[in-house]
């Protein structure tokens, strides 16, 4: 038994009558059960053509925001980790390279940042080289290590074996393949990572080698001279 307080009325078969009175006269009639079969299709395929549409737009919006990041991302880290660098330097003379907390390299012949530093290379240099550095070519007197470092003029320069200068361009070559394997190349000095003092080195091995016009001289002859510099370099703070 239904009771008519307790029915539900359920959807209206007829199509709702526009205010102005003008129906057509197919629209008054209630629709076939096919009819209303098509009309639920159509309104269902309608909703998902929304949802796909709305599906789509989001996925490109995705893609292109994962696309500009990835284009972006080394620019950014570039930048992050340069605004974390720091300059050094040693200044121009011994006395503004102490103040600044440089060092006194005596395998680069360089005053160096002590941060920029490879004590490692230098003690294995005094180790291994006869690293005497003479006032003058006729060696009639050795420099201690403090007067090396203070050789800074042009005019007044050192003078040290050939045998002295090999030593010194092999071990220089090692610093430089170390700090790159190492990963800290960037921490390295910028003398000793320089391209025109690896061309310098190269091409002196070369001449005592025998390669060239001129005869090589043996290897104890007092030939080089140098003095001392000051170089800079950048560390990650």
């Amino acid at each position: 038994m239904v009771f008519a307080g307790f029915m539900t009325p359920g959807p209206s078969p007829y199509v709702p009558v526009p205010e102005d009175g003008e129906v057509e006269k197919d629209s008054l009639l209630p629709r076939s059960p096919e009819q209303q079969h098509w009309f639920s299709h159509d309104k269902q395929a309608s909703r998902t053509r929304l949802l796909l549409s709305h599906a789509a737009t989001f996925l490109v919006a995705v893609l292109l925001t994962t696309i500009i990041v990835i284009i972006c991302r080394p620019f950014t880290s570039k930048t992050t980790t340069e605004q974390r660098m720091k300059y050094l330097h040693c200044g121009n003379s011994t006395a503004e390279a102490r103040a600044q907390g440089c060092v006194f390299d005596l395998l680069a012949n360089m005053w160096v940042p002590e941060l920029c530093w490879d004590k490692e290379g230098t003690e294995e240099f005094m180790r291994t080289a006869p690293w005497q550095a003479y006032d003058s070519q006729d060696g009639t007197r050795l420099l201690t290590l403090e007067e090396m470092s203070e050789r800074v003029e042009r005019d007044r320069p050192y003078w040290t074996p050939l045998r002295e200068h090999v030593i010194h361009c092999a071990l220089m070559w090692q610093r430089q393949h170390r700090g790159f394997l190492s990963g800290y190349s960037e921490q390295m000095d910028f003398d000793s990572l320089s391209y025109q003092h690896t061309v310098h080195c190269s091409t002196s091995l070369m001449h005592m080698a025998g390669i060239g016009d001129q005869p090589p001289d043996p290897l104890d002859k007092i030939a080089t001279y140098t003095w001392v510099g000051f170089s800079d370099c950048k560390v990650e703070i």
